[in-house]
């Protein structure tokens, strides 16, 4: 690949995140390099509602120890033991295949049943009606340790949802503050 990135007239990447750790490690394709910044196909905007009831959060990504799910766990059990609201998370998308990524998830299965907190996570499996389960939901949560410029975030945004994200890859570059989500 990188023989025909040599030769290329341009090279693009799909996020800024990319682009840039990609011009650090080809220092003489910079000048080729361009972001094409990956979109949202928009959608009507679905109201939130105003009704006091459970935060329902929905994650979209593949099951993989990347997208930081151990880490929401961890965030739900430390609201329960505190005696804080749960909210309940969705995750949506298809388990790794590796043998470690599926002992990642087995081992999550495991620790949710620790934390008594099964009956505040469903695993929805690889989905094609993500507009729905947007409408559905309070926010989308995105905790990935590693992202370019994720597709779930600009959903999110179409659909007119929050988003809480790790702070990292693109992630700063689209939420603002306090104003359409948290980093």
């Amino acid at each position: 690949v990188a023989q025909f990135q040599r030769l290329a007239a341009v090279v693009g990447c799909n996020s800024h995140h990319h682009g840039a750790r990609f011009a650090a490690a080809f220092p003489w394709l910079q000048s080729r390099t361009r972001v094409i910044y990956n979109g949202a196909e928009l959608t009507a905007l679905q109201p939130l509602t105003t009704e006091l009831r459970t935060l329902r959060l929905l994650a979209v990504g593949t099951v993989t120890p990347r997208k930081n799910f151990a880490t929401v766990i961890e965030a739900l059990g430390w609201l329960r033991a505190r005696g804080l609201p749960v909210p309940h998370v969705r995750w949506a998308g298809k388990v790794g295949l590796d043998a470690a990524e599926r002992a990642a998830r087995d081992q999550a299965e495991r620790r949710l049943v620790e934390l008594d907190l099964v009956s505040h996570w469903e695993w929805l499996g690889e989905r094609t009606d993500i507009p729905r389960l947007l409408g559905e939901c309070d926010a989308l949560i995105h905790a990935s340790f590693l992202e370019g410029f994720p597709n779930a975030m600009g959903e999110a945004f179409a659909a007119g949802r929050p988003v809480l994200a790790s702070a990292v890859g693109d992630h700063a570059l689209l939420v603002r503050e306090g104003e359409n989500g948290f980093l």
